[in-house]
């Protein structure tokens, strides 16, 4: 019968599994898998071996032997892998794994399975076999809801995974769809328009279907350096810049994330200029600030170096408003 699967939480899955018995004892084996992630495909076979009833008084008894296996490719045997048609994956080590799996009988509470490692496989067993059941339960249709908990990615791994991330599309420049042109003939940068537009509201206008840059999948930037332009998108990326900020970097960056809306490296860039602001570049900062209208919010920030600094250069430098 077909196993219903639905996910409750991020790390929290359900599995509905009914089984029609036979007459005397038999074995039911259903496969099926957990599509998580993109490249991180889990099959888990499930096992009910049962017993013929036995009936004494009034009460009636089941043996029922149940066990799921974890493996990374299907073991289908005389049913088909349900919930998705995809190919299995090599599953890297650095996903997730169970961390504890309960199951519920015919609506009884719910009994812990023991977990078995072996290379290749995880076994989880559930120790109890004995099941009493009332005249109300029709004990011919066994019911099975399989609770699935699993361990969160560490941070180490969530790094480890992003570096390849950005590795494989940025560094190397992997199946890109958009390239970004620059002035005097300059090495074109390429990206991923799906993952810029994800990070920035600028990027996802700009490659909306109406709009030209997304028919011709060529962006020109005229007023942001290639340099400066390849920090911002490695960031988005990465969620890093390729190099250390310095207080140059760090105001031609802040510029940039503020024209894209990449909200996260803007603060980073103002907090960098704040906590290494010194006394004799103090004033050369607040006119840059106040000259390219950094956001309010920065600019009273910035102003907490001197009190009514900011009352004092608005006398005379230049403002823009736009």
């Amino acid at each position: 019968m077909p196993v219903l699967v639905r996910e409750e939480e991020v790390v929290e899955w359900v599995i509905e599994w009914k089984v029609q018995t036979k007459e005397g004892e038999g074995t039911t084996v259903e496969t099926l898998l957990l599509d998580r992630f993109p490249d991180c495909f889990k099959y888990f076979t499930l096992t009910c071996a049962y017993s013929e009833p036995l009936t004494l008084y009034n009460e009636r008894k089941r043996w029922i032997n149940l066990w799921l296996e974890q493996t990374e490719k299907a073991e289908v045997r005389d049913t088909e892998a349900l919930c998705s048609d995809r190919e299995a994956a090599v599953v890297p080590t650095r996903h997730y794994k169970p961390s504890s799996i309960t199951v519920s009988v015919c609506g009884l509470s719910g009994e812990a399975m023991q977990r078995e490692a072996t290379p290749n496989v995880e076994k989880w067993t559930c120790m109890k076999s004995e099941y009493s059941f009332d005249r109300k339960i029709n004990i011919n249709l066994l019911s099975f809801v399989f609770s699935i908990k699993f361990e969160k990615i560490g941070v180490v791994e969530m790094v480890e995974a992003l570096e390849h991330m950005t590795d494989y599309f940025f560094l190397q420049q992997s199946h890109c769809d958009v390239q970004f042109c620059f002035p005097n003939d300059e090495e074109p940068i390429s990206g991923h328009g799906k993952i810029l537009s994800s990070r920035s509201s600028v990027f996802a206008a700009m490659f909306q279907h109406k709009m030209q840059e997304s028919k011709t999948g060529k962006v020109f930037i005229q007023d942001t350096e290639r340099d400066t332009f390849y920090q911002l998108l490695h960031y988005i990326y990465s969620g890093r810049t390729w190099t250390s900020l310095t207080e140059g970097t760090a105001q031609k960056l802040l510029l940039a994330a503020d024209k894209y809306n990449v909200t996260q490296l803007a603060k980073e860039c103002t907090s960098y200029l704040i906590s290494n602001i010194q006394w004799d570049g103090a004033v050369d900062l607040m006119i840059w600030a106040n000259l390219y209208s950094i956001d309010q919010v920065n600019k009273k920030r910035l102003s907490r170096v001197s009190p009514n600094m900011e009352n004092r250069f608005a006398l005379w430098t230049p403002r823009r408003d736009w």
